[in-house]
This record gives C-alpha cells, sequence and structure tokens, in this order.
C-alpha cells in the first residue's frame, strides 16, 4: 500500500526504491520533479528518513536558489540529484521486521522502556526512539519503533539552537507514542539522549530565565518531560545523527539504526551527569533602571487632553480610555520600582 510492501510469510515490511528510481530518470531534473519523487516515499513511522533527509536538504537548497518549478537545476545542483539517485538505486531495497518485540507463555515480557536520542546539524535535525523490550529469561531486545526529521531553518541558527530544536522533536514524538500506545502497550521508564551537554544545562536549569527563543521551547519539552530522564550520550552511539547528515545512508548495513547503540543493552547503562559547570549561554539579558519622577495622585486630564480639539465624542472617549491605561502603567511600573530599592 502506498508503495510499502509487506510479504506476510515473513512479516516484514520492505520499501523498494528500483520503481521511483526508473521514474525518477525519465523526468525533467526540474524543482517540480524532485517535489514530486520526495513526495513519492511513504513512511508513517520515519524507518528510512536517513535515506529521505538527503532529499529534504537538496529540495530546501533548490528552493533558497528561488527556481522556478520547470527550470532545469544548475549544475550543481544537478550533480547532487544524481548522486542521490545512484546512491538510491545502489541501496535498492530495504527489508524491516513489522514486530518489535519477541514474547510468548514460555518466555514473557517482564518490562519495557523507551529510548529516544536526538541530534542536530547545520543541515537539519531529527529524533528517534528505540524499544527496550526484557524477557523473563534474561535476554534484551532493542527495536527501533519509530523516527522524524527536519531540514534546519532558513535562517541560520547555531548548533545549540538547532540541538534544542531537536530535543523538542524528540520530546513531542515520545509524547505522540505514548499517547497513540498507552492503551495497547505498558512501558515501564521513558530515557532521553542528546550528545551536546548545553541543551542538557539549559532543560536542568529551571531557575534561569534564558533567551525568548530559547525559553519557549525549554517549556514545551519539560511539560512533555521528565527534567530527570534527560542523558548524555556520545556522538558515535547517537543514532539519531544519521538523519541530519547531507548524505543517503546505507541502511541495510547499518546496525547503529535498528537496534540503537550497544550500550542499550546493558543493564545499568546510566552515568552520573556533571552539567553544573556548563556556561550557559543564550541567557536573557537583565537590565535594571530608575525612574526619577514625581507622581500626582490625580491626574487632570485638562493638562494632557484638550476636549475642544474633537467634535466627535466616540473618538475623545477612546483617546481617553487609551491615557489613562498609559498613565496606570506607568504608576505601576514605579511603584515596583520603589518597592525594589
Amino acid at each position: 500500500m502506498l508503495g510499502v510492501v509487506w510479504n506476510n510469510n515473513r512479516d516484514i515490511l520492505i520499501y523498494d526504491f528500483s520503481e521511483l528510481i526508473k521514474e525518477a530518470k525519465t523526468l525533467i531534473p526540474t524543482k517540480r520533479n524532485v517535489l514530486r519523487i520526495l513526495s513519492s516515499f511513504f513512511d508513517p513511522l520515519g524507518s528510512t528518513q536517513p535515506v529521505i533527509i538527503g532529499l529534504k536538504i537538496l529540495m530546501q537548497t533548490i528552493c533558497k536558489e528561488k527556481l522556478d518549478w520547470d527550470e532545469i537545476l544548475p549544475h550543481n545542483l544537478l550533480k547532487i540529484w544524481q548522486d542521490c539517485l545512484i546512491k538510491l538505486e545502489n541501496l535498492g531495497s530495504i527489508e524491516i521486521s513489522r514486530c518489535f518485540e519477541i514474547g510468548d507463555t514460555t518466555n514473557p515480557v517482564i518490562k519495557r522502556e523507551l529510548h529516544g536520542f536526538c541530534d542536530a546539524s547545520l543541515n537539519g535535525y531529527g529524533a528517534c526512539i528505540y524499544v527496550k523490550t526484557f524477557y523473563e529469561s534474561g535476554n534484551i531486545s532493542i527495536s527501533l519503533l519509530c523516527s522524524k526529521s527536519r531540514v534546519a531553518p532558513l535562517k541560520q541558527e547555531t548548533i545549540p539552537r538547532l540541538e534544542l530544536l531537536g530535543a523538542l522533536l524528540l520530546s513531542r514524538l515520545m509524547f505522540l507514542v505514548c499517547s497513540s500506545l498507552m492503551e495497547e502497550i505498558l512501558f515501564d521508564s521513558f530515557y532521553y539522549w542528546c550528545d551536546l551537554q548545553i541543551v542538557l544545562a539549559w532543560i536542568e536549569s529551571t531557575n534561569k530565565e534564558f533567551k525568548t527563543f530559547i525559553e519557549n521551547r525549554l517549556v514545551e519539552i519539560r511539560k512533555k518531560t521528565f527534567i530527570e530522564n534527560w542523558h548524555d550520550c556520545k556522538t558515535t552511539n547517537n543514532p539519531a545523527d544519521l538523519v541530519t547528515r547531507n548524505q543517503i545512508v546505507d541502511l541495510n548495513k547499518n546496525q547503529l539504526w535498528w537496534a540503537g547503540p550497544s550500550f542499550l543493552k546493558e543493564h545499568n547503562i546510566f552515568a552520573n551527569k556533571d552539567v553544573n559547570n556548563i556556561d550557559l549561554i543564550e541567557l536573557k539579558n537583565e537590565t535594571s533602571f530608575i525612574c526619577l519622577t514625581d507622581i500626582k495622585d490625580t491626574i487632570d486630564l485638562n493638562e494632557i487632553l484638550h476636549f475642544n480639539k474633537y467634535s466627535n465624542f466616540r473618538k475623545l472617549i477612546r483617546i481617553t480610555s487609551w491615557i489613562l491605561h498609559f498613565v496606570n502603567n506607568i504608576k505601576n511600573k514605579i511603584k515596583k520600582l520603589e518597592l525594589f530599592y
């Protein structure tokens, strides 16, 4: 259905790119046709995001160049497009097990955990979630559940800000998974992994006030997650790094993507976090000022407003209300300053 093949004998999903590549080769390389091929990928769980992200970044680059819809791609973009098609053709197809855990009456499941990873680069940011299942026999299985990726905003942001966007994407994706599966599957624990300590320091610094961009996203992350469940991991152990690269990854040979990092197979995987010595950039600038003025207890509007100048009563009422509102705000601010000093 919609390009995804289900082999019901082996119970696997198959993503076959051969027909898509054949179609792409017959099309004129224009902005319209690149978008057409990109929109032909149907991957609701995000299992092939490391493959699709390269085309997403290419499409964004084409939009930056402000090309017309039917204008042929310039040489540099045409080469990238052709390289993408060659890599997809070499990739062939991807087989994914539809079942993420195997348990029965002889070896029942005793515990489940969700582990989410996030990462970012100047090209994009993304997140992926894994199910860690504990069996009565003592065995542990780890399977990719879903992932999501986004290209970086057109307005260039710093790496820490992009990493924060990745953390926000992870918190939203984990919240969606939990709300979708809570009636069918019980998860015992939830863990969030990030390879940039400044982001972990931001999330844990609840007593600090950051710039608006940072603060708004931290508020949502803290609402959707528990702060103590955020942990640090090495970049080499972060599978979300695969959905931020400006290239197509060969997923058939990538164990990190399908089974997560090797440390997840251990029973005790958490190390002590030390984010106390991190320089908290992006803090909101604290400005203070002293206003010296003489405020009267009562306001004589005749001194501010000349009623004879207005012939429209409604307009006079509206202007008067705005003046009173402004004066009231000023008085309240000065009272706060008096209490402060």
